[in-house]
């Protein structure tokens, strides 16, 4: 009766070569693309305070309550931004 599987095939190892150098490639852009995708959330984030910065600095310009309200609350931070030398 013949053998399906050869003796000598049995000492090779059952993982393929293209799913080990998939696993690599994947591990090896797994961290720049991780890296990536967080500069884009920062970036996103400063976008979007800069959009409601300026639509809030619109609204003080049209509005002389909401300017006294920044206004104040620039004097009452400014204390805490002296540099000590």
């Amino acid at each position: 009766m013949t053998a399906f599987v050869h003796p000598s095939f049995s000492s090779f190892d059952s993982q393929q070569a293209g799913a080990d150098r998939a696993a690599k490639i994947v591990r090896a852009i797994g961290a720049p693309l991780r890296r990536l995708a967080e500069r884009v959330a920062a970036y996103m984030a400063d976008h979007r305070t800069a959009a409601e910065d300026h639509k809030m600095w619109e609204m003080a310009l049209a509005d002389a309550r909401v300017m006294a309200d920044i206004s104040r609350a620039m004097k009452q931070g400014a204390p805490n931004k002296v540099a000590f030398y």
